[in-house]
């Protein structure tokens, strides 16, 4: 197992570093004029074509705990974290009936249940903040709260918030209400990064009367001043753009746009990939790819590809190597210059949550000892989600009506279970970092009961 916690300490190294060394002539002290200059020289390292034979496999058992925690696994109960209330906007203006179904202010309207009155009364009461959005880094959690919760339009009243960590305390940054859908905030808030003290996300923007396209917006957390920085007119002009700007990826201090277009069966048919010039500010387009087989990656800072072979098998490639998985039905959670992660899926069905893994094998092929890893999880169910996050990966499975949440440390070969819990969303900042909102349940019996509170669950680099 040494060789196979090596390869874990080297994971920090960037996609494509590998490149030609510029040598230092270094001067010849008077006292040895005579001796001869021997500077290094430094080759630039070879493109490799990789296939699975060239390495040693591995089969690295799996051993389930569900009665322990690592300490680096940390939790945040938000209920405690208090947004304050407010009554939106949107339910004091004069025409505030243009935000909301009828029935909810109709009096005389036939037939209206009691759900319903309760629903009108509850419009009109002072409401709590939700979190729709949220991230961390620099020892801060940052949260996009909305507290318009019954509007058919929604977000009239929100505000940003960061709670730190040691300090435990929660600020506001800033808070909008507004019946405008102006280029101020940028209402919907979608894809959160944070990056040198700013908040990155990608938010809508107005094109005309009831018409909008999305952008990408930054937000001071000191000064909670917001720009959109980011628009352009190929988010604007698609025929089926479904979401024309989809999500923010932040690897190793950049920050990518990933731009996805739709076929009519809802399959993705183009991809382009921006990156934020840090200097300048400006955003450059770095990829473009149409006839997409798989959305390309932004692995550890490099963009990772991924298609098949005239055999049908998955192949991958980097900026420094090709690899010819032995595999046809697989997907790819990470690689870079030092190992390619794939997920194998024995069975992968289309699910009303996205894509559900039965009988998963991951395989990890390191090239810095040329071994191949597999670790077999059937034990875990069947997976919805996996992320590699710092020191293994986070799997997200379905049991039923629960969903557990495993954190798999694949140097000691276990995976602790960290969470039980339904409906939640999750997402890596910077790969160090791993985050999760989560509905807590109670379970009697194996029978859910009750949504108990939302739990984030974190670690920090």
């Amino acid at each position: 197992m040494k060789k196979l916690m090596i390869l874990f300490a080297a994971m920090l190294l960037c996609c494509g570093c590998s490149g030609k060394k510029k040598n230092e002539e270094k001067p010849i002290p008077e006292d040895i004029a005579d001796t001869e200059n021997t500077e290094d020289t430094a080759e630039e390292e070879p493109f490799l074509t990789l296939k699975d034979s060239d390495y040693k496999e591995i089969i690295v058992p799996v051993t389930v705990k569900d009665d322990v925690i690592p300490d680096e696994v940390k939790f945040i109960n938000t209920n405690e974290l208090d947004f304050g209330e407010k009554i939106p906007v949107c339910v004091t203006a004069d025409n505030w009936q243009d935000y909301y179904p009828e029935y909810l202010y109709d009096d005389s309207a036939e037939g209206i249940s009691e759900h319903e009155i309760q629903m009108r009364d509850a419009i009109r009461s002072p409401q709590k903040g939700d979190i729709t959005e949220y991230t961390m880094g620099d020892g801060m959690l940052f949260f996009f709260v909305n507290y318009d919760n019954y509007c058919s339009s929604s977000g009239h009243s929100t505000a940003f918030f960061k709670y730190d960590i040691a300090e435990k305390k929660l600020s506001e940054i800033v808070s909008y209400d507004t019946l405008e859908n102006n280029k101020t905030i940028g209402i919907m808030v979608n894809s959160m990064k944070y990056l040198d003290g700013k908040l990155y996300y990608v938010g809508s923007v107005p094109d005309g009367d009831d018409s909008v396209y999305y952008g990408v917006y930054s937000l001071d957390t000191e000064t909670g001043e917001i720009k959109l920085c980011f628009e352009d007119d190929d988010f604007k002009d698609r025929e089926s753009p479904n979401y024309p700007l989809d999500t923010l990826e932040c690897q190793n201090g950049r920050l990518y746009a990933v731009d996805l277009t739709y076929g009519k069966e809802s399959d993705i048919t183009a991809q382009v990939i921006y990156e934020m010039n840090s200097e300048t500010g400006e955003w450059d387009k770095v990829f473009t790819e149409d006839n997409v087989y798989r959305p390309a990656q932004i692995c550890n800072g490099g963009i990772v590809t991924v298609d098949r072979n005239e055999n049908k098998k998955v192949c991958i490639h980097t900026e420094s190597y090709d690899f010819e998985s032995p595999f046809r039905n697989a997907e790819l959670i990470y690689a870079d210059d030092k190992e390619t992660d794939i997920l194998l899926a024995d069975a992968l069905h289309k699910t009303y949550n996205g894509a559900l893994y039965s009988n998963c094998v991951l395989h990890v092929f390191d090239r810095e000892t040329m071994e191949h890893y597999s670790f077999d999880l059937k034990e875990l169910g069947s997976a919805t989600e996996i992320k590699k996050v710092k020191n293994g990966y986070l799997i997200t499975n379905r049991e039923g009506f629960i969903a557990p949440v495993y954190y798999l440390m694949p140097d000691l070969g276990i995976a602790f279970q960290v969470s039980l819990g339904r409906s939640g969303s999750g997402n890596v900042h910077d790969e160090d970092v791993l985050y999760y909102l989560r509905n807590i349940l109670s379970i009697n019996d194996n029978n859910v009961t009750a949504f108990n509170y939302q739990e984030l669950m974190y670690m920090e680099k």
